[in-house]
């Protein structure tokens, strides 16, 4: 056996055995420390596509007849095919591995990106147990958007009305009322008199201010409270 096949040897096996060992001990790893633990995988990630870049690069070499540096010794391609086999194969084997720890680490981002919203969402919450204002102002954002104003009409034969795009039709009937939303406040309503399709007909209902839709208008439910 050649110096390099005998290092590639020692290497590839010190390397499945680490994967194996840290494939068992991730396993146990509280998650209680995500960002320690991200930062073991993506190492571990690094360090094999470097053996893998080792072994392609081997395999190159050998399919070439290249000489090798530490023995001088010409390698016939011929005499080599189950060395590159068996190297193929332990190539395809840090191969899974590292596909199976890329869909590991995609996993954990995952699961750090749902703990930090769920962190903000219950700090969140705790401060609006004492501020109705702020609590009504994200329930305003977050209300879902049922339709957008085209066209707004202040005729004093007809009245002030406005047609709108239905975006969630199914929730919109004749005589529902709906919020204009502008950012995480609400400035005034309309009500549905007329479905036509996929569009319809609202009457400006009067504000406590002055108050005048506009195009690209968003219209919600408003919050109960």
């Amino acid at each position: 056996m050649d110096t390099i096949k005998m290092l590639l040897a020692t290497t590839t096996a010190l390397l499945l055995g680490a994967l194996a060992w840290s494939w068992q001990t991730q396993r146990s790893i509280s998650k209680d420390a995500p960002a320690a633990e991200l930062a073991r995988i993506r190492t571990q990630l690094e360090e094999i596509k470097r053996e893998e870049e080792i072994l392609r690069t081997e395999k190159q070499l050998r399919d070439m007849g290249v000489t090798s540096s530490a023995t001088g010794a010409v390698i016939s391609p011929m005499n080599s095919n189950q060395e590159l086999e068996e190297k193929a194969a332990k190539l395809r084997q840090i191969e899974d591995r590292n596909a199976a720890l890329q869909r590991e680490l995609e996993m954990k981002d995952k699961e750090v990106s749902v703990a930090k919203q769920e962190g903000n969402l219950i700090a969140q919450l705790d401060v609006e147990k004492s501020d109705k204002e702020l609590r009504r102002a994200r329930q305003i954002t977050d209300a879902l958007l049922m339709a957008k104003v085209m066209e707004f009409v202040n005729d004093p034969a007809t009245g002030a009305f406005v047609t709108i795009q239905l975006v969630m039709p199914e929730h919109v009937t004749v005589d529902t009322e709906l919020a204009v939303r502008r950012k995480d406040g609400i400035a005034g309503s309309v009500k549905v008199r007329e479905i036509i399709g996929g569009e319809a007909i609202a009457d400006v209902l009067p504000s406590i201010g002055p108050f005048s839709p506009e195009a690209g208008d968003e219209l919600i439910i408003a919050p109960a409270f």
